[in-house]
């Protein structure tokens, strides 16, 4: 799903024939009740047309958290999930899952839309971590799993949540074809984003399963089928869905499992319930080649000065902090790096983890979903990245500890350094610099501007002015300070 501004002028039949869309598609995307009045500013959300009708069944309402409690198996050709449903797979064993199957279709995704109508993602996702962990997990108990634990923001899922259903981790990164021709060829399904109406932008997203030479196999949740793309100037182009799928430049691989290459699915699945805290640290102390670079394991010797009392009071400080614990990003490494990067700052290190994790679930990789370029730990801006010396590309490649490097770089500017005391400020300083340091009554932004347009959803008291009270407020609530 993608959004578009209003501008002046428009209309919704204009927008959605811009758009390849309906305006009653429109009008249920955004919960409009007057078609006939829309105001220029408001950020409309673009349904991607895979909306299906559900039927009455009510099994979608079945899950609890997300676990198995059976063994679930594979035969050929077929996955059996432990509730003893079998679904048809891809020529490399990947079940093969529609996002609007009336078992999990009509189930509520993140905040407010269904796994039929926006659930790709997810559905990609569960596709790819049943083949490589070896387990059947559905989109429905992926779900119920995100759910639980705090695996969404707002409609978008947080990639490393997802494989922590499985015990596994992600990483979200552009289209490298090496790294992405090495999973498949290792059995290991990739999840990748696609554009479907021609704009670049993200629309969609498919599970690549396998592929021979420059023809690429693929699982398309919005149909429940398979799909083929060829790679084209750089780019995987293919039809599914009466659409030109082509791919929009990020690509999901996940570490940890067991898959079998091969073109059979294994002939049978151990039994997996929702991961523990053992199977979780296993994939945090051993990354795969894919989390863990040279640059983590040499930052041991810029870190002697942290010992483990220090990380042991960040990890007590930072406990209630969503996404912090058990995330395979928040490494040893990580944490003694914060550290000292926070004492040569004068940063509160926990001030530094919570802005971490409040813009990217402390996932280097992590894109902005709406399409602005925001990429990395604090969202870093294709123009800030340039500014700083590196591209939004690169900082997407990079581990959580070498990419703290620009969040030190970042946080050193000159009307920054030794400013940033309080949770407030270091998001200003991510948001608005300018109000870094002042009162919390601070105006930001006034109606009747294209910034107070922007960001009208953080006027929270609707008098028509955002201050930096306002403006921090989520910040400072996911940080457990209001």
């Amino acid at each position: 799903m993608k959004t578009v501004q209003i501008k002046p002028g428009d209309t919704l039949s204009k927008i959605a024939k811009a758009h390849n869309t309906t305006v009653d598609a429109l009008v249920k995307a955004n919960n409009i009740q007057n078609p006939n009045l829309i105001n220029a500013g408001k950020i409309l959300r673009i349904p991607d047309g895979f909306e299906t009708t559900q039927s009455t069944s009510t099994a979608w309402n079945n899950y609890s958290n997300g676990t198995n409690s059976t063994t679930p198996t594979h035969t050929s050709g077929q996955a059996t999930a432990s509730d003893g449903r079998s679904f048809p797979t891809s020529a490399d064993g990947t079940p093969i899952f529609k996002q609007g199957d009336a078992q999990w279709g009509g189930r509520t995704l993140g905040t407010s839309k269904t796994l039929s109508s926006h659930g790709c993602a997810v559905t990609a996702s569960a596709m790819a971590l049943s083949k490589i962990s070896g387990q059947v997990i559905d989109p429905g108990q992926l779900d119920a799993y995100l759910d639980s634990n705090k695996g969404y923001d707002g409609n978008n899922l947080y990639w490393g949540k997802a494989a922590g259903m499985a015990g596994m981790s992600a990483t979200s990164g552009g289209m490298n074809f090496d790294t992405i021709n090495k999973q498949l060829d290792a059995g290991r399904p990739v999840v990748i984003a696609v554009d479907h109406t021609g704009d670049g932008k993200t629309d969609h997203y498919v599970t690549l399963t396998g592929r021979n030479g420059n023809t690429y196999s693929a699982n398309d949740p919005a149909t429940g089928k398979e799909m083929s793309f060829n790679l084209q100037n750089g780019k995987l182009v293919g039809q599914s869905n009466n659409k030109t799928y082509q791919s929009s430049g990020q690509a999901i691989t996940f570490s940890g499992g067991n898959p079998s290459p091969g073109t059979s699915a294994p002939a049978s699945l151990t039994t997996e319930t929702k991961p523990t805290a053992e199977t979780k640290s296993t994939v945090e102390t051993k990354p795969t080649t894919e989390t863990k670079s040279t640059a983590e394991s040499k930052s041991t010797t810029a870190t002697t000065s942290v010992n483990a009392t220090d990380i042991a009071s960040l990890d007590a400080a930072c406990a209630g902090i969503p996404g912090y614990a058990n995330n395979p990003h928040v490494t040893p490494e990580f944490k003694a790096k914060t550290l000292e990067i926070a004492k040569k700052l004068g940063i509160d290190p926990k001030v530094m983890v919570s802005i971490m994790a409040f813009e990217s679930g402390l996932n280097p990789a992590r894109k902005n979903m709406a399409g602005s370029g925001a990429t990395g730990l604090i969202q870093f801006m294709p123009k800030t990245a340039a500014s700083l010396g590196t591209t939004t590309d690169a900082l997407a490649g990079m581990s959580s500890v070498q990419q703290l490097d620009y969040v030190e770089k970042y946080f050193s500017q000159p009307h920054l350094k030794g400013k940033i005391k309080t949770v407030a400020d270091a998001y200003m300083a991510v948001l608005w610099p300018a109000a870094v340091g002042k009162p919390m009554d601070h105006v930001l932004f006034r109606a009747g501007s294209t910034t107070y347009e922007q960001n009208k959803g953080l006027d929270l008291n609707k008098d028509g002015v955002i201050t930096k009270e306002e403006a921090s407020y989520k910040v400072r609530k996911f940080a457990g300070e209001v």
